[in-house]
């Protein structure tokens, strides 16, 4: 499954209310996805007002940079494209 990929990186999420080109929804199942499977290390922000450009509001946060370097990327395996099929399922609508 999808997840099996990332489920080992630490996440902190975020994203604006208004964005336009990523759904909100994509964000948080991704999150509920990766809580499910890693229930530390995943963190979500969420903005209420601006468009698309969340690194903009998290570049400004101390606590960012901090968390950054809390942790050490460790490699499993050959990095991967993100296939179709995962891109497919973040980005369907919720019914």
């Amino acid at each position: 499954m999808w997840i099996d990929y990332i489920a080992h990186v630490p996440h902190w999420v975020h994203h604006r209310d208004l964005d336009d080109i990523i759904p909100l929804q994509a964000s948080q199942r991704m999150v509920t996805a990766v809580r499910d499977v890693r229930d530390k290390d995943v963190a979500f922000t969420r903005y209420s007002a601006f468009m698309h450009y969340s690194w903009t509001a998290m570049y400004n946060n101390p606590e960012a940079y901090q968390w950054m370097l809390q942790h050490r990327m460790c490699v499993i395996g050959e990095e991967e494209a993100v296939s179709v099929k995962i891109k497919s399922f973040l980005f369907q609508e919720q019914s």
